[in-house]
């Protein structure tokens, strides 16, 4: 299970009064064939397994509706995954993402002004890794502009992180203003051994550059083991960022 969860911050926002429901992608079951889109997305009529979220992306000063689909083949499976953003005026921008498998479907998990720059990034579960009593969900971050749709670059390098796992190790990510200069980080968050009633963990820090993070700092520690319920446990298993 992927856990989500909400935080306060000064670079927190209000979620727009005129946006569609954030998130949904109901009636998705990875491996299965795509329910078909909704018709008042507007998709092709080929469309299916979408996922919807709302936002607000430069240069539009309203909520814009984010939506992720596939473009589906022979008995309703996918063949082509896509990101498209709608605009209050009826205009759109699209692009391809590269992912998911014949197992593990994408989904548009919500948005978030992660970099405090007045415009919202999009967080997107890429993939999915099961194993036993556990999984771990690979996320990407995706940014909007005038004209197209980026993917957010980590290092030089495609966004991806991974959030979840198991009792004895876990990860998570979170938005966070780590140095207190009034500029948020991206704080990768790892449970990396436990052993009797002591956890090991580390952190990584990325700062913003532009469109892109770079790496940081790291530091590591150790704490005593608690209970998943304990908010202190809970952020190295959970994506948050902000007010999503």
């Amino acid at each position: 299970m992927l856990l989500l969860a909400g935080c306060s911050g000064p670079r927190a926002h209000a979620p727009s009064a005129a946006a569609s429901p954030s998130p949904s992608s109901d009636g998705i079951e990875d491996g299965a064939p795509c329910p078909p889109a909704p018709a008042e997305l507007g998709l092709p009529d080929d469309a299916g397994c979408a996922s919807a979220a709302s936002g607000i992306f430069s240069p539009a000063p309203r909520g814009t509706d984010l939506i992720s689909y596939a473009l589906v083949g022979e008995e309703g499976y996918p063949r082509r995954w896509r990101l498209r953003v709608m605009r209050p005026d009826g205009e759109w921008l699209e692009e391809p993402i590269y992912a998911g498998s014949a197992t593990s479907y994408p989904r548009l998990l919500g948005t978030a002004d992660a970099n405090d720059d007045g415009s919202d990034e999009a967080f997107v579960k890429v993939a999915t890794h099961s194993y036993h009593s556990g999984a771990t969900h690979e996320i990407a971050i995706f940014g909007v502009r005038p004209r197209d749709i980026y993917r957010v670059q980590i290092d030089g390098r495609p966004s991806l992180f991974q959030v979840g796992g198991v009792s004895t190790f876990g990860e998570g990510v979170e938005c966070r203003d780590v140095d207190l200069d009034g500029d948020p980080e991206l704080v990768l968050l790892r449970i990396d051994f436990v052993f009797g009633e002591i956890q090991r963990f580390s952190e990584r820090v990325y700062e913003w550059e532009g469109t892109g993070l770079r790496f940081s700092s790291r530091r590591e520690g150790r704490m005593a083991k608690t209970g998943y319920n304990d908010p202190l446990l809970y952020r190295y298993y959970s994506l948050r960022c902000f007010d999503f």
